[in-house]
Formats: structure tokens, C-alpha cells, sequence
């Protein structure tokens, strides 16, 4: 089952429902679809790196319509490295929940929170593949609202938050303050506030908020309301993983590889700041509003991308550490078996990379 072109804007997002409806199942039959039968294989020329898809179209989208998690998926499309190892028609769509989208048969691939996608794997015995790294950087920001400063902060029990009490943000949020020299656990209050990111920055500048977790993109907003970045840090953590269900792998092992390779040639480019224009302009052709806002911050949402695919152990490993540090995965959750590295490691060759990790 696949979505036509023609009845999808790029950029809108889609429902769960409207999702659901347009990719014909059911939240109750979405475990079905792990067994539906594959398209059938359309024969392509082979490349110049004997690399060529078995497929001539792949459905691909994200739950996220910022224009950094999009680029290098665009850039691969713009750029005829798709055409090259074989995928002439590529469509990319915005929806709601990876998981969803992929299990349901929606897209072919995607990417999610690594850990959703292993968790689902392991846990709740999804037959969905992890297969290499679309970010593996992570910024971690703390934002306070307009008159609001550490040392105000200091004993006075006001309301902060990092989304879900009890979650990984909320411990990053945590973690934020002790730097900073407070006592996230008596100082101050945490709270939940739904909605995402970007509805803890509006509670930020009305107030309701005296500080929180927050994105690189909402520094300006929150700065020109007169609030403050108290804290601002970039790490390596393998937070993303491109995904696809178990079916699609066995038999579209060529077409996952060849989507690999061409991802990864778009990423060196992407990442080289000497192209920070031509990736612009090829965002705003297909659509993206790039405000000066986006223009400014252009390096910052480039970096958290994974040049390679790749991650090194330690990476995966601190991710899974601070999951079990808030009892939202065990400590010797059994993250390898999730991964299927076989294709990104020769999509890393054919890019003349070296593997990474170079084993498991």
C-alpha cells in the first residue's frame, strides 16, 4: 500500500487518523501489516559504484516538519543521488508518529527516537529495524523566562519544566540546574506541560513558566521577550535512527542500501558550510519558509546531523544509561538486537567512509 504523490501536500502534517485512513489500516490492524506482501521490484540501471536499488519509488516522511530534519533527504532528491543508485521516485510527506507511519505501511522508511523505535522492537515485539543514524548530536538548552535568573531561582520552588515529569528531558533539565549550581529536587518545582517544545517556550515568555528545557530555534524568540539561555551544550548521543519494518529489509535489502548510500553523500554535503546557500535555496524550492531566524541558526541545525549514519558505542550506550537512570528502560536493555547495521556499513564504504561503529 502506497500513498500517491498527488494527494499529499509536502508540507502538511498529517493526523494519526488521517494517516491511518490514507494508508488503509487500522490501529487494530497495524501489527498485520508487518506481513503484507512487498512491491514488486522495478529493474534499474546500475550505478557507477554497482549500487542500484531494487525498487524504482520509495515513500519516505518524518514527524517532524522542521526543515533540519528534511535537508539531506531533499539535497539526495535535488542533487539526482537518488536517480543514481536507481530511486527515481522519491516522495516525502509530514505526519504525526513514526512509528505509526512505518508500521502501517504508510512509508517505507522513516526515522524516530531511537529509543521508541527499540523499545518497540524489543519490548513490544514490532518487527522494526533500526539501520543507522540520522542524528547523532543533541543540544541541551535551558531557558528562563523575562525577569527570571539562576540565583532568583535559588529556594524559591517556582515552576519549572522539561515536558514529562519523570522522563529523560526532565532528568536533562535536572542534570542542567545542578550545573549551574542549584538543587533541581528543592529549589524549584517541576511540572508537566504538554504540547512539546514549543509550547513550554510560549509558557517561558507569558510567564507561566520560570524556566525550562528548550530548542536552539527558540533562543531568538525567547531572548527578544527578554528571557535568558542559562545553559547551552551540544553532545554526542545517538538520539535518531532511520527505520524500516522487518519485511521491507528482507526484501528491499538493495533499496535500503542504496537509500543509505545516497543519504550519506547528501549529509557530507549538507555538512560542508561552503553549501550553506545552495542547500537554502533547494529548501525554499521545495517549499520550506527559511526566515532569517532559520538563516542565523543554519550551522546549529546542521551539526546534530550524523555525517555517516554512524554513532560510536559510547553514544548509544549514554542514551540507554540515562533511560534507566529515570526507570525507562532496564540497565541491561539489550539495544544490539534492535540494529541491522549491515547496509549502513556498505553505504559507509561506497561513500569511502570507514564503518562506524566498526562492529557491534
Amino acid at each position: 500500500m502506497s500513498i500517491q504523490r498527488s494527494t499529499l501536500p509536502h508540507r502538511r502534517a498529517l493526523s494519526r487518523r488521517e494517516f491511518l485512513k490514507l494508508s488503509g489500516v487500522t490501529a487494530a490492524g497495524l501489527f498485520l501489516a508487518r506481513c503484507a506482501p512487498a512491491a514488486t521490484p522495478t529493474a534499474v540501471a546500475p550505478t557507477a559504484a554497482g549500487i542500484q536499488a531494487n525498487l524504482s519509488t520509495i515513500h519516505l516522511g518524518y514527524d517532524n516538519p522542521q526543515w533540519s530534519h528534511q535537508v539531506a533527504d531533499y539535497v539526495a532528491r535535488e542533487k539526482g543521488w537518488f536517480a543514481d543508485v536507481g530511486l527515481s521516485e522519491v516522495d516525502l510527506i509530514i505526519f504525526d508518529d513514526s512509528l505509526v507511519a512505518v508500521i502501517g505501511g504508510g512509508v517505507n522508511m522513516t526515522a524516530g527516537d531511537t529509543d521508541a523505535i527499540l523499545q518497540a522492537h524489543l519490548d513490544q515485539d514490532v518487527d522494526v529495524w533500526w539501520l543507522g543514524t540520522r542524528r547523532d548530536k543533541e543540544d541541551v538548552l535551558f531557558g528562563l523566562a523575562p525577569g527570571v535568573t539562576i540565583e532568583s531561582l535559588r529556594g524559591s520552588g517556582a515552576s519549572v519544566s522539561g515536558g514529562l515529569v519523570g522522563s529523560r528531558n526532565e532528568y536533562l533539565g535536572k542534570q542542567m540546574l545542578k550545573e549551574l549550581g542549584l538543587d533541581p529536587e528543592k529549589d524549584v518545582t517541576w511540572i508537566t506541560l504538554g504540547g512539546g517544545s514549543d509550547t513550554r517556550l510560549a509558557a517561558l515568555i507569558n510567564g507561566e513558566l520560570a524556566g525550562s528545557n528548550i530548542q536552539v530555534r527558540h533562543i531568538t524568540q525567547l531572548e527578544a521577550a527578554g528571557g535568558t539561555v542559562a545553559y547551552n551544550k551540544r553532545r554526542n548521543i545517538a538520539q535518531e535512527g532511520y527505520i524500516a519494518m522487518g519485511p521491507y529489509v528482507q526484501a528491499n535489502g538493495d533499496t535500503v542500501l542504496a537509500f543509505l548510500t545516497a543519504i550519506i553523500k547528501a549529509k557530507q554535503f549538507v555538512k560542508d558550510l561552503s553549501h550553506k546557500d545552495e542547500v537554502i535555496e533547494i529548501m525554499k524550492k521545495n517549499g520550506f519558509e527559511f526566515p532569517q531566524e532559520f538563516i542565523d541558526t543554519y550551522a546549529d541545525g546542521i551539526e546534530i546531523l550524523s555525517a555517516d549514519c554512524g554513532f560510536e558505542i559510547a553514544e548509544m550506550e549514554l542514551l540507554w544509561g540515562e533511560l534507566a537512570a529515570v526507570g525507562e528502560a532496564p540497565a541491561d536493555f539489550p539495544w544490539r538486537d534492535g540494529l541491522n547495521l549491515e547496509f549502513l556499513w556498505k553505504a559507509q564504504e561506497a561513500n569511502g567512509l570507514p564503518r562506524r561503529p566498526a562492529s557491534l
